[in-house]
């Protein structure tokens, strides 16, 4: 098994690695914590740990600039990671997705850069912040996207990660996409419309029943 990327550090600097796994994993890390950890690691630990966790989750200038398989392979350490914690500590978390469409152009998918297949936009409900406004954020990080009509269609529960989540789905409409307001972060590897009739081969199963039940005007799952 190759080794990940985050320690590939030599001497003191592998330490502070690994100390910073031990705070990723004692803290309630879903998509939405990301930045908040972060920035909590830097206050306690100075900027050079602060440095370290960019480096390590590709979230800094010049990661972007690093080889596009090891940006990859970063992510998908951090996404194993926080699906390992979600096992062992069973978090309550709350998530929204988004169906996003277009007349003319039909749905927008989005893939991931550290798991296959096509999703629909979506992330973490941050401390304070309601379901509705979670989804703008979002389609406006992943999409840049500031939708102009957003409604809410259905809510569901998962467990399928390990978390317990509680899931708010919406569908939003108009607007114009600028990819200048998207967080560049390395975790969307691309945006596509996608006609009705021609959704692609790898979309993922849940997104599939989402978008059928979404297009027969009917939710019967409350699970995701």
């Amino acid at each position: 098994m190759q080794a990940s990327p985050i320690f590939s550090y030599a001497g003191r600097e592998k330490k502070d690695c690994r100390k910073v796994v031990r705070m990723i994993a004692q803290a309630q890390c879903n998509e939405t914590s990301y930045h908040r950890e972060k920035a909590s690691i830097r206050a306690r630990c100075g900027p050079r740990l602060g440095q370290i966790w960019d480096n390590c989750t590709k979230g800094s200038p010049a990661a972007q600039e690093a080889d596009t398989g090891e940006v990859k392979a970063s992510m998908a350490w951090y996404h194993t990671l926080q699906r390992w914690y979600w096992k062992v500590r069973k978090p309550v978390t709350l998530g929204v997705r988004v169906i996003v469409t277009d007349k003319q152009k039909g749905v927008l998918l989005i893939r991931h850069t550290y798991v296959r297949g096509w999703y629909l936009p979506g992330g973490g409900v941050s401390r304070g912040e309601s379901f509705a406004a979670a989804a703008r954020r979002e389609l406006q990080e992943e999409c840049g996207l500031l939708a102009e009509e957003i409604k809410l269609c259905h809510l569901f529960y998962s467990e399928r990660e390990g978390k317990r989540d509680h899931i708010a789905l919406f569908h939003a409409t108009g607007g114009r996409i600028d990819r200048k307001r998207a967080r560049d972060d390395g975790e969307v590897a691309e945006m596509q419309f996608f006609p009705w009739d021609q959704l692609p081969d790898d979309l993922s199963p849940a997104t599939h029943r989402r978008l059928e039940e979404f297009r027969c005007k009917a939710f019967r799952e409350d699970r995701w």
